[in-house]
C-alpha cells in the first residue's frame, strides 16, 4: 500500500473513531436522563440527590470505544435493585425522609411521633427489606434498543 494511501485510510478511521465516539457519548446521555425519568416515574426520591448523581459518557482508549452512564451514590443500588431484610438502616435518614416526603406541620416540635414513625419504618426494613424501583435497567434496555436500530443505519451512511 502506497503511504499516502495508509495515511488516508488512517485519517478515514480517526473520523470514524470519533463519529462513533461521539454517537456513544449522546446514547450514555440519553441512557442517563431515561433514568432521572424513571426515577421521578417510579417516585423513588426524596431529594434530588440520586437523580443529580445519574450521568453518562463515553471515551476511546486503544482503539475501543467504552460508554457507561449510571448513579453516584450510597443507596443508589438499594433503590434499583431493592435490599434484603436483615440490614437496620440509619434512623436518621428515615427521619430526613419522613420530613420531606410528607407534610407533618401539625406535630409539635417536643412529639416525639416523628422519631417512632421513623423507628417503626426502619424495624420494617430491617424485618422485610425493600423492594426494588429500577431505573438504571429500563434505562440502559432502552438504550439498546437505541443502539441496535440505529447502528444499521450509521454503519450503512458512514
Amino acid at each position: 500500500m502506497r503511504p499516502e494511501d495508509k495515511q488516508k485510510m488512517q485519517n478515514e478511521i480517526m473520523i470514524a473513531e470519533k463519529a462513533y465516539l461521539r454517537y456513544i457519548k449522546r446514547l450514555m446521555i440519553f441512557a442517563a436522563d431515561d433514568a432521572k425519568k424513571n426515577i421521578l416515574q417510579n417516585r423513588s426520591y426524596a431529594t434530588n440527590a440520586l437523580k443529580e448523581s445519574i450521568s453518562g459518557n463515553a471515551k476511546l482508549d486503544n482503539n475501543v470505544i467504552t460508554g457507561s452512564f449510571g448513579a453516584n451514590t450510597k443507596y443508589a443500588e438499594g433503590i434499583e435493585i431493592g435490599t434484603l431484610p436483615g440490614r437496620f438502616p440509619p434512623v436518621q435518614s428515615i427521619v430526613d425522609w419522613l420530613e420531606r416526603k410528607i407534610s407533618l406541620g401539625h406535630m409539635q416540635q417536643g412529639n416525639n411521633t416523628l422519631s417512632n414513625m421513623a423507628m417503626s419504618i426502619c424495624i420494617a426494613i430491617k424485618n422485610k427489606g425493600t423492594k426494588a424501583k429500577p431505573y438504571l435497567q429500563p434505562a440502559f434496555e432502552k438504550m439498546i434498543k437505541r443502539f441496535e436500530e440505529n447502528i444499521p443505519l450509521r454503519l450503512e451512511n458512514g
